[in-house]
């Protein structure tokens, strides 16, 4: 007899099943790296400065590089769990259309930050 589930574990079950749950999860990455570098480019150079001149660009490349980091390794765990496990269907849609695009958009946040150190 198995014991009563509720409807989010259901669902998350149903994501790991389906080998969905870390593309959701580099989803989650990818827009929490944009809100986060949108928030801290406010802070600090909106109108009303928030954040102190000197942390303003160690916190930047900070965020850049864990949240793209994270962004990079869930899409690439996400593409290569879904090409090796996942039905081909899903991965023919999701890997060019989800995983390829949060992939490059982790790296190029490591590659700006490492621009941005070099130039300034």
């Amino acid at each position: 007899m198995s014991e009563p589930r509720g409807p989010l574990a259901r669902l998350a079950g149903w994501l790991w099943a389906e080998n969905l749950a870390l593309a959701l999860a580099a989803i989650a990455a990818g827009a929490g790296e944009l809100l986060l570098v949108r928030a801290l480019y406010l802070a600090g150079f909106g109108g009303q400065r928030r954040i102190a001149e000197s942390t303003d660009l160690p916190l930047a490349h900070a965020v850049l590089w864990l949240a793209g980091l994270a962004c990079a390794g869930l899409a690439g765990a996400a593409a290569y769990r879904l090409v090796r496990r996942g039905r081909w269907w899903v991965a023919a849609i999701l890997v060019p259309l989800i995983c390829f695009p949060l992939l490059v958009l982790g790296l190029g946040s490591l590659y700006g930050s490492l621009i941005a150190g070099a130039v300034l």
